[in-house]
């Protein structure tokens, strides 16, 4: 079950954080702000800690016929826009034929013209994507960004991308941001320093109590998923299958 609150009740218990319940030093419209900025800055910590497996995203994006590039994200595009902006693009894959399999990023762009010549979208390896913005490089951006492919898919195809999706905006006052488990604190703490400062008021116990939450989220955080990410083979593999079911060494 998420953990939700709404963003009027952010902004009250911010309030109340820092002991300024009805405050006159800043209106609900500037507060409302400061929540979304304090949002997205625990967002980002969360990503760019252990929290990605919290938000990743499958979205479906479609190819065009004897076109080479995939526009995403655009203004105005009905197919592509990938259903709202996006911080990360960590992979794509798509049902070539019977085959479901990993669409793999082009490992150097001098390479191109390799892959752009090779036997590719029939379920065999040789489709690569680079995401690159008006110039040859990695652009991560909503607006604009474009999927290269090499060699230029011939017909129609389904690719689905997963991503971690850019850090909710809230606009109206009952809109609602998940806090997972009670990461919202983390939020409502850095509103409240917010307001003290405003207030020329000291803010170093919200500080001290905000750098506590962070810390405790960090720890607690972690892989959604309580199995290991992986299991590691360090056996040999020569004679891999034995035949008897065992491996060979």
């Amino acid at each position: 079950m998420a953990r939700t609150r709404t963003l009027a009740q952010l902004w009250a218990s911010a309030q109340l954080a820092a002991d300024m319940p009805n405050t006159t030093f800043a209106t609900s419209a500037e507060g409302y702000e400061r929540i979304n900025y304090s949002i997205a800055r625990l967002y980002g910590k969360l990503v760019n800690g252990a929290g990605a497996d919290y938000f990743r995203e499958a979205r479906t994006l479609t190819t065009t016929a004897n076109q080479a590039y995939t526009d995403i994200g655009a203004t105005g595009s009905s197919l592509n826009t990938l259903a709202g902006s996006f911080m990360r693009l960590l992979s794509l894959e798509a049902t070539i034929g019977e085959y479901p399999q990993d669409i793999p990023e082009l490992p150097n762009w001098e390479d191109r013209h390799l892959f752009a010549n090779q036997a590719g979208w029939t379920g065999r390896p040789g489709i690569s994507w680079r995401l690159a913005g008006p110039y040859y490089t990695l652009e991560y951006a909503a607006n604009g960004a474009r999927v290269h492919w090499w060699p230029t898919p011939v017909a129609v195809h389904t690719v689905t991308a997963y991503v971690i999706p850019s850090a909710p905006v809230l606009v109206n006052a009952s809109d609602t941001f998940d806090g997972i488990n009670g990461f919202e604190d983390w939020v409502i703490h850095d509103v409240a320093i917010y307001l003290k400062n405003r207030e020329e008021s000291d803010p170093s116990a919200l500080m001290a109590e905000r750098d506590r939450i962070e810390s405790e989220i960090m720890t607690t955080m972690g892989r959604k998923h309580a199995s290991p990410k992986r299991v590691r083979d360090v056996r040999g593999r020569r004679g891999w299958p034995r035949g008897d079911g065992g491996f060979g060494l």
